[in-house]
Parts: C-alpha cells; structure tokens; sequence
C-alpha cells in the first residue's frame, strides 16, 4: 500500500465531495454539515464561512497546525482536551477527523504502522510517531506547556523506559563500532534515567513526573550532559 493511498483513505470524505463538486452533482441529503462547508469551499470562490469553518480551513492549509491536530486524532486525544489545551473548538476536531483524517479508515494497526513508516513528511512522521509511542500527552506538553496528570507520567516513563531498553539490546546486533557503542551507552543511560523517575513515582515522589516528562520533550541534549533526544529513541 502506498502512503498515497492510505492518505486517500483517511481523506475519502472530502475526496467524495471533490468529486461531486467536479462532476457537477449537488449536495445530497446525506451532506453533513461538514462536508456542505467543504463543498462550498471548492465550489464557490468566495464562501460565505462561519467561526468553525474557517479555523478547519485554517488548520487545513497550515503544514505545522494540520501534523499537531492529526498527531493529536491519531493518539486518541478527546476533542475536549484539544478545545481546552489548544482553543481549537470540538466541532472543529469533529469536522477535520470526519474531512481529512478518518482514523476508522485504518484496517489495522499494521496499517497506521505502515502509514507512520512511509509518510514523506519528516516533521510529520517524527511528531505522529512520538505521539503514538509516547501518548498525546507528549504532543500536548510540547505544544501547550500540559504537565501529564501522575497515572498519564507513570504510562509515559513505562514506555520510555522500554523503549530505551529494547534501543540498548538492539546494539548488541550491530557488531563493536564506536558510534553504535556510543549509541548503546546513552540508551543505558536514559533506560536507568526512566527506571529512577519509576522508582520515584512509586514512592509518590510528586517531582519526579514533571522533571522527566520535561526531559522527554527535549529536542536536543545540552552539549555538556551525554543525555540522547527522543529522536535518538524512536
């Protein structure tokens, strides 16, 4: 399957419309309100747009606000969680997911995981794939400076220190090489960084969650600790 065509399948509502704009046939009764605001738009050279419909719009045609929203769809962030972290209404959500990113469209889970694997969006794929590995949560505290609530922090550590683990073993595979071996020692180094903020939140340490979750949101280590990025993780 080619991204193409997962892309197409997560965008077959508003692809339908397309395709009734050219073929000239009028909106039928089973138009919902979004798919009415998504044929005037490719209809009509100057529509006539309420609030929600131009923050779809606007997210639509923006590379950076459309990757955020659709990493926070795929995810499974609640609409009401977007509205109040974003300002990004629920109807809003509701009527890109219905349009654009049908995530009911995916067969399977190999099929979003092929999807990740091939998007040809590098900023996308990166921020897609970290929001599915590491929860929408990673997405929001990024984005909208959200602390994870203790049981969101918890589930996040779990997974980055699996995920770090299984990083450190895969070395192994890989022969002695010096960048490989320097690889493996800062995903043993993040594995024991994970297991203590474990440790600690066992111990209803309330510090430990915010310190790693804003260890995990950096994009770059400082150049004096020898602490990976996530995308030296995922």
């Amino acid at each position: 399957m080619r991204i193409s065509d997962c892309t197409a399948r997560l965008a077959h509502v508003a692809l339908g419309v397309e395709a009734d704009v050219a073929a000239g046939r009028a909106p039928g009764d089973a138009y919902t309100p979004a798919m009415r605001f998504w044929y005037a738009c490719k209809s009509e050279d100057d529509p006539e747009l309420d609030n929600t419909a131009c923050i779809v719009l606007s997210i639509r045609q923006s590379d950076t606000q459309r990757e955020i929203l659709e990493a926070l769809i795929l995810s499974g962030c609640p609409a009401e969680i977007v509205e109040s972290a974003l300002a990004v209404p629920r109807q809003a959500t509701a009527w890109y997911r219905e349009l654009f990113f049908d995530t009911g469209a995916f067969l399977t889970n190999l099929d979003k995981i092929e999807y990740l694997a091939n998007y040809d969006d590098d900023f996308g794929r990166e921020l897609k794939s970290r929001a599915v590995s590491l929860g929408y949560e990673f997405v929001l505290f990024t984005y909208a400076n959200l602390v994870p609530k203790t049981a969101a922090q918890k589930a996040l550590v779990e997974r980055m220190f699996m995920a770090t683990a299984y990083k450190a073993m895969a070395m192994n595979y890989n022969g002695i090489k010096t960048e490989i071996t320097r690889n493996a020692v800062k995903h043993a180094e993040l594995m024991l960084k994970a297991y203590e903020a474990l440790r600690r939140s066992g111990d209803d340490d309330q510090s430990a969650g915010h310190d790693l979750t804003a260890f995990l949101t950096k994009t770059r280590s400082e150049d004096s600790v020898p602490t990976p990025s996530l995308g030296d993780i995922f």
